[in-house]
């Protein structure tokens, strides 16, 4: 594999019922879909996932066996950060299709109450 997610606290609630009062409502809301987002196995949901995902692993492995050591641990630092970047990109992904099905539901029930 080209690089693993970082993984989330290990709480099992997706909900605290003590929530932290030096945490804002963004800083919660990302902590949920990050619990959330530990659930989610690409491999289990996607053909297409795997199918890519062992593409750029043999890519990346028959890239590293062309460069010298140095190359190579500067490859490894980029796989890392590469993969920290798309965690990110996932999580803001996550949180704005949440808040965006959030309006959606506050929007279908004004209508409804109108």
């Amino acid at each position: 594999m080209l690089y693993r997610l970082p993984t989330a606290s290990k709480s099992s609630l997706a909900v605290r019922d003590n929530p932290r009062p030096d945490y804002s409502f963004s800083e919660d809301l990302r902590e949920f879909i990050s619990l959330r987002l530990d659930k989610v196995d690409p491999y289990k949901e996607s053909k297409e996932y795997c199918l890519q995902q062992e593409k750029a692993s043999l890519l990346y492995e028959k890239l590293k066996e062309t460069l010298p050591e140095e190359g190579q641990a500067m490859l490894l630092q980029y796989g890392e950060a590469l993969g920290a970047a798309h965690y990110l990109e996932v999580a803001i992904l996550a949180e704005r299709a949440f808040l965006d099905g959030v309006r959606l539901i506050l929007r279908a029930v004004n209508s409804f109450a109108c």
